[in-house]
């Protein structure tokens, strides 16, 4: 959404970060941004092992398909809006 809006954007992992760029323009991304934000670890830190979750962090994580279901949706909603 922000290279389509013409935003320059840094090479992150932060969902808070890139939705705060988003938060300039006129779209509206459909999902609330608590639930985005949870994604942002899976984005790095949960793909490593060495600097993987604590076991406690791991306790606290929503379900595999939730998470899943909620990727789906902001991903099927971008790909709609590029198509406009």
């Amino acid at each position: 959404m922000l290279c389509l809006k013409g935003i320059e954007y840094p090479r992150t992992h932060s969902i808070s970060s890139l939705l705060d760029l988003l938060g300039g323009t006129t779209t509206e991304v459909p999902v609330d941004r608590a639930a985005l934000i949870v994604l942002t670890p899976y984005g790095a830190l949960l793909r490593y092992d060495e600097i993987g979750p604590t076991d406690a962090e791991v306790a606290r994580m929503p379900d595999r398909a939730s998470l899943l279901a909620l990727a789906a949706r902001v991903v099927e909603w971008a790909g709609h809006t590029a198509r406009r």
